[in-house]
């Protein structure tokens, strides 16, 4: 499930697999909106998904004409239960919606890549004033076993299309998903990742957070690395801008061990503003976690409130 809101609507869309049509080309992308005073709509299937295509990984963000951009993947209808994985891999993009809140109807389903390459891991965000920011990852080889071949692209929703993608790191051992954020102005984006040190993720304490900043249509080129620990898994990252116009980033901290044969990740959740002469991390909480994200607060206020939603996997 994916959330987000505007005024006194919230819309949340998800996957789910039509079991009336044949294995893989029945998973569709469904929605629901609630309204204050009127309550939660029947769930009901964006149109433009209900096909012979595979759509999964719905992200959803309300624009600055208060319409709904809803981001997913998206394979052709030549992939099916029986394809080869390198062909799925190469029918892999990714596509969008947008819902509109005159008509309370979804445009036709289009897509923002077209290549041979698997393009995964869409994330959006969007500020009070519905600038929208997309993120993605891209694995040039389409074998997820090799790490260090993978690139982010960005792209900016002005309300009408989308902005030529630009590329926000290359060619490197990303291994969680990147997560985005964008400031108050829609002039700057952030976006958070963790890279590998030595291409091996099962050696993952030499995983570290790592951050760039870019606009519509430059990146800087420069990664800064966030944190410097070869002890222990710093991971799951996701980044916010503050209502003081500062940026935080929200990761976690695993440490490893076994019991009873068994792996176990006993994880500690942190925060940090980017650029303070704090050496310590914040901690928000510890025990086993799985996947944290930061959301900006909508409070009115101009103090920083943060909250935390963990969702389980």
């Amino acid at each position: 499930y994916f959330p987000d809101s505007a005024g006194t609507k919230t819309m949340i869309v998800w996957s789910h697999d039509n079991e009336q049509k044949n294995k893989v080309k029945g998973m569709e992308i469904d929605y629901t909106i609630w309204e204050k005073d009127v309550g939660m709509s029947t769930p009901q299937v964006i149109p433009g998904t209900d096909d012979d295509k595979l759509q999964m990984e719905p992200k959803i963000a309300f624009d600055l004409n208060g319409d709904a951009v809803c981001v997913f993947l998206q394979t052709d209808s030549s992939i099916n239960e029986n394809s080869d994985f390198s062909d799925v891999c190469n029918a892999t993009e990714i596509a969008y919606s947008v819902w509109n809140h005159n008509t309370q109807t979804w445009s036709a389903v289009n897509t923002i890549t077209s290549n041979s390459r698997m393009d995964i891991s869409p994330e959006l965000t969007s500020n009070e004033n519905g600038d929208v920011a997309l993120v993605w990852m891209t694995d040039n080889d389409n074998k997820y076993k090799t790490l260090s071949d993978r690139t982010i692209f960005s792209s900016f929703w002005n309300g009408n299309c989308w902005s030529n993608p630009i590329t926000v790191a290359q060619n490197k051992a990303v291994v969680t998903i990147p997560k985005v954020a964008i400031d108050s102005s829609g002039n700057e984006a952030i976006c958070v990742f963790t890279l590998d040190g030595d291409n091996d993720p099962q050696s993952p304490s030499d995983q570290n957070i790592y951050y760039t900043t870019f606009s519509q249509t430059r990146s800087n080129g420069n990664l800064i690395k966030f944190t410097d620990d070869n002890q222990y898994q710093d991971t799951a990252p996701s980044v916010v801008y503050g209502w003081d116009g500062e940026k935080y980033i929200v990761w976690l901290k695993n440490e490893h061990s076994t019991y009873q044969g068994e792996e176990i990740h006993e994880g500690t959740l942190y925060y940090k503003q980017i650029g303070s002469n704090r050496v310590d991390p914040f901690i928000i909480t510890n025990g086993t976690i799985s996947d944290p994200t930061v959301i900006s607060s909508s409070s009115s206020t101009r103090s920083l409130v943060m909250s935390v939603i963990w969702f389980i996997i």
